[in-house]
């Protein structure tokens, strides 16, 4: 057992210990219950045998998890070289004994009154969520041994001795009055999460049956750890084919072929915090009826676990309006406003010389941009003359010819294509569908 005779072994607190202490980096914390500084006097405890444990509990706060870095201790008394086993155990419990003992591991140490001895736990992955305690098992008699600081204090339930016959007790029942010089370095552990998120914005909103709708997509990682086995899926619309798809480097992905519907499926292996952007292109088909909604959802994934959940998915809803000949949309058809917008337009013109003076009261596309955005999304519908290009000279002058009143072959009259498959008739008829 440890009887009060080995207290009395404890080499007198006369010894005074310069050393320099190996630093902590600004991640790490040191947790330590003695008071000891360089230049200050401790007692190594000669009074241990072989078997018996001095050891120390730690009380870390703030992060909810933990991972020893290194444990120092002063180790001295004697210069011979002697090999302790180094054991942490979780600490839980609070009681004299300590619970499910988290690591041990063996080592040949040299006693020196003049350096902390640093045990480095680096790639041990030693990870406590609360209250742990370190102790120093002996394998040989007296010292080298554990120092006690000096002060005339000790913190009871921090210290402890295993003592043969004795087990678990807290060192100040046995005499003692210091607290022993054993620290633990520790780091707050980085959960492995990674917070994924995505948005979409379509446009135009809405979109001319039989034109292109794009999606903007865009895929973000906030952290704090990469997204491992990420993965971003999007069904297409019903009504809609696939056109192109633009995705970011790293990604890789699968698509439907052009012309037909499905899915669009990409992968990533690991994503790291930032985002990622992706342009889907679908057409919509000619015969969707004005008035239909087309719902678009694209969701992201990944193995990682995710703190924020609820924000995968994102859906885009877009109306889809009939091809109409209405440019400005302010509600009217006019030869002087919706027919010179598109002649320009199939002329070539673009920003203010497209629109200047040819905006129609209460025109509610009212920018250039706007307006150019909405022919290149009816383009193929201003082929008037069925010869498969929409042409200034030919498609612009019917166009604008109509809305002035002109029908028969005053309409048509040098306006016609020279593979124009429409006749008079047919003309009259298709502008007219084109007036809703």
């Amino acid at each position: 057992m440890f009887p009060a005779s080995r207290v009395a072994a404890t080499l007198a607190a006369a010894l005074l210990v310069a050393l320099a202490t190996p630093a902590a980096t600004a991640q790490e914390t040191v947790l330590q219950n003695d008071s000891f500084l360089s230049g200050q006097a401790v007692g190594f405890q000669a009074g241990f045998v072989t078997g018996e444990i001095a050891a120390s509990r730690f009380l870390p706060s703030g992060s909810p998890s933990y991972s020893v870095k290194r444990i120092q201790f002063l180790f001295g008394g004697a210069t011979t070289t002697q090999f302790i086993t180094l054991r942490i155990w979780n600490d839980g419990g609070g009681t004299a004994n300590p619970g499910d003992e988290l690591f041990s591991g063996e080592y040949v140490l040299t006693g020196s009154a003049t350096a902390l001895q640093e045990i480095d736990l680096g790639s041990s992955n030693v990870i406590v969520t609360g209250q742990f305690r370190v102790g120093i098992e002996f394998h040989h008699d007296s010292v080298p041994s554990v120092a006690q600081d000096a002060d005339g204090t000790i913190q009871a339930t921090r210290n402890f001795i295993f003592a043969q016959g004795l087990g678990w007790v807290q060192s100040s029942l046995l005499g003692l009055t210091g607290d022993w010089v054993i620290r633990a370095v520790v780091a707050a552990t980085v959960e492995n999460s990674a917070d994924l998120s995505v948005t979409k914005v379509d446009t135009p909103d809405p979109v001319i049956a039989g034109s292109d709708l794009a999606y903007a997509i865009t895929v973000n990682n906030a952290g704090p750890s990469n997204a491992a086995s990420a993965s971003l899926s999007d069904t297409l619309p019903a009504g809609t084919t696939f056109v192109s798809l633009g995705s970011p480097g790293g990604w890789s992905c699968t698509t439907p072929a052009v012309g037909a519907g499905g899915a669009v499926s990409c992968s990533n292996a690991s994503v790291a915090p930032g985002s990622a952007a992706f342009t889907l292109v679908v057409k919509v088909g000619a015969a969707v009826a004005s008035g239909t909604v087309l719902a678009n959802t694209a969701t992201v994934s990944a193995a990682t676990d995710d703190p924020n959940p609820g924000n995968e998915s994102a859906t885009a809803t877009t109306a889809v309006d009939s091809p109409h000949i209405d440019i400005d949309g302010n509600g009217s058809y006019d030869a002087l406003t919706d027919g010179l917008l598109m002649i320009r337009y199939l002329s070539g013109l673009t920003g203010t010389s497209l629109t200047g003076g040819a905006m129609g009261s209460g025109a509610t596309r009212s920018t250039p941009e706007a307006i150019e955005q909405y022919l290149d999304g009816i383009r193929s519908q201003l082929d008037v003359d069925g010869d498969d290009a929409a042409d200034a000279h030919t498609d612009g002058l019917l166009m604008i010819r109509y809305l002035s009143g002109l029908r028969g072959p005053a309409l048509t009259a040098g306006a016609m294509g020279a593979e124009a498959t429409r006749e008079t008739a047919e003309i009259e008829a298709y502008i007219q569908s084109l007036m809703p």
